[in-house]
């Protein structure tokens, strides 16, 4: 149940996560995050950035599962859940407050109409032709 659970809000997740995307930004989730690399990523990057990603929520894993383990091999007792759940949150936490620091999708700016914002970014992302905006096309 507990497995079907996860994977059905997978699925769901990933079928509707363009929806807040496109209201608010795509920085963020292991949905949203390739997409958001994909825009963001002069093109010479851009494939070694997404497969970057995808490798470290992979890792993230690993380290959450390797974490646990260490967790349940310490006898916390009945408190052994707060403290499997409370050691990913750290990570999670710390992700959450560098999303603010990042520069927003140009692809997301020009669709809200802020070019002059849009060639800011990808000025500062080392894209060479940045005032060529006619190359982003908005769905």
């Amino acid at each position: 149940m507990t497995v079907s659970a996860a994977l059905l809000g997978t699925i769901l997740g990933s079928m509707f996560a363009g929806i807040p995307g496109d209201k608010i930004g795509r920085r963020g989730s292991s949905v949203l995050g390739p997409m958001y690399i994909a825009e963001v990523a002069p093109a010479k990057w851009r494939v070694r950035l997404v497969g970057l990603f995808q490798f470290n929520i992979v890792f993230g894993l690993l380290l959450a599962y390797l974490s646990n383990y260490i967790v349940g091999t310490m006898h916390f007792g009945t408190a052994e859940w707060r403290w499997k759940l409370g050691i990913p949150a750290i990570p999670a936490v710390f992700f959450l407050l560098m999303q603010y620091g990042i520069p927003r999708s140009p692809r997301w700016l020009v669709k809200k109409q802020r070019v002059a914002e849009a060639r800011d970014v990808l000025r500062m992302t080392g894209e060479e032709n940045y005032e060529e905006l006619q190359d982003i096309t908005v769905f």
